[in-house]
């Protein structure tokens, strides 16, 4: 696609326009050429320059002039450029990106905020942002103009600019202070919060917009980081980053504000009086796309100053260190594995195409847990952890088949808790992971619980952060799995039922009430054939990322699985209202 970057050398787009270069897009960076990019990538040479001025009465009909498929806009801070925009490209742009603020949110009643609670700006700036915002939603609703909008935090170009600091101001003086031990002051308890980005971030929940296209329409994205920041924890995570305890005292505002410079006083005052914390929520779910942490976003800049040790490291918010190199040795990982596979070389009939179905299905489940890790931008140890997971959450199911011919657990025998016994309690796990003593208690336990729960109906409420993480990717990684190993080994293969056995059954009401909640089926209710089908059907509801949505779609398994006709008229129109149900829920 063509696609013009109005503000094109600022923050945002110095991350933006390399990434679009890279997936192969003609970019065009609209500026007034008269700054240089500040980051040094290769793709710059290819974008092209269009110098124009936004100050110019025809500024909007030249910019559509360019010919473009997508305008992303990063500098409109007024509802009348909006308004240009819009007239200037209605017939002609495939989508209208536009940079907002979280400044269009007032005072929160409970946090985190999402998108559309507190819009009761409190300043001129986040006032005109929740008029663009508006307009441009009211736009698409009454004449299909295609704007997207996306309000990022208080951004962060590392290197670049000024950032908001640990006092809720810009002063350099207060982190240089935490660096060398000395006390810093901070207003009330410092416990108001701030909340960052990345600028790479915001480029990159842009570029995930322009990808995505259709369904984000009249839509609205927070991009933050991870969670927003205290001052008080800016202050301890950024002494932390040398070794040092944060010396802090604590005083009223106003006489806080005696201590600081009068415009310090009066930015760190903008910031507490408004203490935001937005949630990143929808753009993980609808994007996939999850911004780094704050501390990650920090320490990058602390790095691009020459402040900090670019091998300095720092514990995240997840309790693991981030940017870590894998420990892990793929290779022979998966030779291990293969190992282990090759005794059910010598099964035969239908115990061994079964056995053959299931080794399958956990080369591409390890795949997907790969391709969802990095969807999430986890450093290479945890993707290499995630992949490690999906090769052995099915370690258990040889047997199992060999044994009663069959998927379905029991009682006596559930594949996933036995699985883990026989990996972490009587120490199979070493024969497949030759360094497994490297590993930490914690991440044992991850692996330990995220093979034990990846099947479970719910998953357990004591679990940490980091367990649940990796106990839903898995179950995202296999889920997505199952469409396509059902209809790539045939459902007698998969059900133990001929096709015309399910299509000549029916559905059970508990298997259909549960499925119209969007709920996944409780497979110790299913009755009939037709249940186990639509069972895996529901499977669907259990996605968790964004990316595992945009996966399903992609692949088209859930598709086929769904394109069928059962015998019965009255089944079939059930069933036809609950496939329109999965597409209604999948926004395809």
């Amino acid at each position: 696609m063509r696609i013009a970057v109005i503000g094109g050398k600022g923050q945002i787009g110095n991350y933006l326009l390399p990434m679009l270069v890279h997936e192969g897009h003609e970019v065009v960076s609209v500026c007034r050429g008269n700054i240089d990019y500040f980051r040094d990538a290769p793709e710059f040479a290819e974008v092209k320059e269009a110098h124009l001025n936004r100050l110019d009465d025809d500024f909007a009909q030249r910019v559509a002039e360019l010919g473009c498929d997508v305008v992303v806009d990063i500098i409109c801070f007024t509802q009348p450029q909006a308004q240009a925009m819009v007239e200037a490209l209605a017939d002609s742009v495939e989508h209208y990106v536009c940079v907002g603020s979280i400044w269009i949110h007032g005072h929160a009643t409970s946090v985190p905020l999402f998108e559309d609670e507190c819009r009761t700006p409190t300043d001129t700036y986040g006032k005109n942002k929740l008029a663009i915002t508006d307009y441009l939603k009211e736009q698409w609703e009454t004449r299909g103009f295609p704007a997207t909008i996306v309000h990022p935090g208080h951004i962060v170009a590392p290197g670049f600019s000024s950032i908001v600091g640990p006092q809720g101001n810009r002063d350099l003086g207060v982190i240089e202070a935490l660096r060398d031990g000395r006390e810093v002051t901070l207003p009330n308890m410092g416990l108001e919060t701030l909340h960052h980005v990345h600028a790479g971030d915001v480029a990159g929940i842009i570029d995930a917009v322009i990808r995505m296209g259709r369904p984000t329409f009249g839509e609205e994205y927070h991009a933050v980081s991870q969670r927003a920041i205290t001052l008080r924890g800016f202050c301890e995570e950024v002494a932390a980053l040398w070794g040092k305890e944060a010396v802090l005292r604590f005083l009223p505002f106003d006489e806080f504000a005696k201590g600081v410079s009068p415009q310090d006083a009066a930015d760190t005052l903008e910031h507490i009086s408004r203490s935001p914390s937005c949630s990143p929520t929808k753009a993980l779910r609808e994007l996939g796309y999850l911004s780094r942490t704050t501390m990650e976003t920090i320490r990058e800049h602390l790095v691009a100053l020459g402040m900090l040790s670019p091998s300095g490291m720092l514990h995240s918010e997840m309790g693991h260190k981030h940017s870590r190199v894998s420990i892990f040795n793929r290779k022979a990982i998966a030779q291990n594995c293969n190992e282990f596979y090759s005794i059910y070389d010598e099964t035969e009939g239908m115990t061994h195409d079964m056995c053959q179905a299931k080794i399958i299905h956990t080369r591409f489940v390890a795949q997907n847990c790969n391709d969802i890790a990095r969807s999430l931008k986890l450093d290479d140890y945890d993707t290499d952890l995630a992949w490690i997971i999906g090769e052995l959450h099915d370690y258990a199911r040889l047997g199992q088949i060999v044994v009663t011919h069959t998927f379905k657990d029991s009682d006596e025998f559930n594949h996933a808790k036995v699985g883990a016994r026989l990996l972490f309690e009587r120490g199979m796990v070493e024969d497949i992971i030759p360094n497994y003593s490297e590993v930490g208690e914690e991440d044992r336990e991850v692996m330990r619980k995220a093979v034990a729960h990846h099947s479970d109906f719910h998953l357990p409420t004591d679990l940490s952060r980091r367990e649940r993480m990796f106990c839903q990717l898995i179950r995202d990684a296999d889920q997505l799995d199952i469409f396509r190993t059902i209809v790539e080994s045939g459902w007698k293969t998969i059900y133990g039922r001929t096709k015309e056995e399910i299509l000549a059954s029916d559905f059970s009401p508990e298997i259909t009430e549960a499925f119209y909640r969007h709920e996944l089926a409780d497979y110790s209710k299913r009755k009939t054939p037709a249940d186990f089908h639509l069972a895996h059907i529901a499977l669907c509801f259990g996605l968790q990322s964004r990316a595992a949505h945009l996966r399903v779609l992609e692949q088209g398994y859930l598709r086929q699985m769904m394109d069928i006709e059962f015998t019965q008229p009255e089944v079939q129109r059930t069933y036809e209202g609950l496939v329109a149900e999965v597409e209604a829920y999948l926004g395809s």
